[in-house]
């Protein structure tokens, strides 16, 4: 039943109501997917939830920039995670990926926060120059491929590929309400909100 998953957090592990469903999410959760065997022993992998971080301890991430954002179905998901893997490894550009089937199923579903839906892939290069050659191959290899749009974001043609201006690690600071939000620093250097809200 769609929209069934969000509540499975909340069943005990033996209650008769979608155990069956609860424990096939769970093992997906663990199996992640096959591209990621593409990802050099060598890297750095981190699995967390939603996310898995794969980078290199060579490469810093830079305060903010243009990250890449690429959306997928659950049937060309691994082809274009496959694509991002084979665009950063060369590279070693600093990437993220939904660690699961389920964790993509949820992003993509009517529940999911608008102003994150449809990430799938976010690739975080270290220039502008990186950031066109990474979306110049990526064209090659996953341009005609199809993924929700990313409200948040500008799309680079009919691609499944997406820019953002925004911070690539966190800063956070109060506002006037006491509120804690994301910051990056603007031309001046001085911190202003990260705005991360759909136009859409």
């Amino acid at each position: 039943m769609i929209g069934e998953e969000k509540y499975y957090g909340a069943i005990s592990a033996d209650s008769p109501f979608f155990f069956e469903n609860y424990q096939k999410l769970q093992d997906e959760e663990q199996t992640g997917w096959h591209a990621e065997s593409q990802i050099p022993p060598s890297w750095s992998v981190v699995h967390s939830v939603p996310w898995t971080y794969a980078g290199t301890n060579e490469r810093r991430l830079r305060v903010a920039g243009w990250k890449i954002h690429l959306s997928a179905t659950p049937e060309n998901a691994e082809k274009i995670l496959s694509a991002a893997i084979r665009c950063c490894v060369p590279r070693g550009t600093v990437f993220k990926f939904l660690r699961s089937p389920n964790q993509l199923f949820q992003a993509n579903s009517k529940y999911a926060n608008r102003s994150s839906s449809g990430k799938f892939v976010t690739i975080y290069p270290s220039g502008d120059d990186e950031l066109d050659q990474i979306v110049a191959a990526l064209m090659e290899t996953i341009g005609d491929e199809k993924g929700p749009y990313i409200l948040s974001d500008i799309r680079y043609g009919g691609s499944p590929i997406y820019f953002r201006y925004g911070g690539f690690v966190p800063i956070a600071e109060q506002n006037t309400e006491g509120k804690n939000i994301e910051c990056i620093p603007n031309v001046d250097g001085f911190l202003v909100e990260d705005h991360r809200a759909p136009f859409l």
